[in-house]
């Protein structure tokens, strides 16, 4: 009988897991593109063919709410787009599915504005901003633009097409579930800079999967807790990037 080794054992147990999540998730692979603008990236967007779960969108008539917000809305998002070098039509996908334009929106959970800024989020970037506070519903824009940059600076590593999808799905999770999906990720040896690994792992931060949690933490779970909202996160990025092709179709 061969005696395996405790490395080669380790890595049993690995491809074991990987199996498992392989038959859990089976997700679709996404073609990557590479540009230098960030803008560009974001724009880039539209030219994605065959990515499964993104549904693609032809050029067709705005929606009421729209066309209602841009009146109000559209010059603030175009120069704050500039500012911080975002797509104002990506921040316009944002604001969408993040209050539905409704300026005086909150959730149960303290956000508030037309992009769903956290209160503890909010003074953090008020100062960056030299605000007094978020509450105007145009420095509450702003203050979305410039938690979006810093989100999207954090997952500098990955493919800018990819980058885009962990931005917007930080911005909804926060980066810290990201964080720690990633983790999950690279112990199954999938890459931590898809979008494409980081969906198929993302349920797995779930209390379900305490096992896979002792294997991959010392502590035995995720570093930031449980995540058993996977499912919100994933149909919010599918949703944002749903609206942002269309609006790249429709708004110049």
């Amino acid at each position: 009988m061969k005696v395996v080794s405790s490395v080669e054992f380790g890595r049993l147990i690995r491809v074991s897991v990987f199996l498992l999540v392989l038959v859990v998730a089976n997700p679709p692979q996404v073609a990557h593109l590479n540009t230098d603008s960030r803008t560009e990236a974001f724009a880039a967007v539209l030219s994605t063919r065959n990515e499964g779960s993104v549904r693609r969108v032809s050029a067709v008539e705005l929606d009421a709410s729209t066309r209602r917000a841009l009146p109000k809305y559209g010059n603030t998002l175009r120069q704050t787009g500039i500012a911080f070098q975002i797509d104002w039509r990506l921040l316009l996908a944002i604001m969408k599915e993040e209050s539905r334009y409704v300026e005086t929106a909150e959730s149960h959970r303290g956000a508030s504005g037309l992009m769903q800024i956290m209160p503890a989020t909010g003074a953090e970037l008020a100062t960056r901003l030299g605000m007094e506070d978020l509450d105007h519903p145009d420095r509450n824009i702003q203050g979305g633009a410039l938690y979006l940059a810093q989100l999207y600076n954090l997952f500098e590593t990955a493919e800018d097409e990819q980058r885009l999808r962990l931005a917007v799905a930080a911005y909804n999770a926060g980066p810290a579930r990201i964080y720690d999906a990633q983790e999950i990720a690279a112990f199954m040896g999938e890459n931590p800079y898809s979008w494409t690994s980081i969906k198929s792992v993302l349920p797995l931060l779930s209390k379900r999967y305490y096992t896979l949690h002792q294997l991959v933490w010392d502590g035995g779970k995720p570093r930031n807790g449980y995540f058993g909202k996977s499912r919100q996160t994933i149909d919010y990025v599918e949703k944002v990037v749903d609206s942002y092709r269309n609006f790249l179709a429709v708004l110049h």
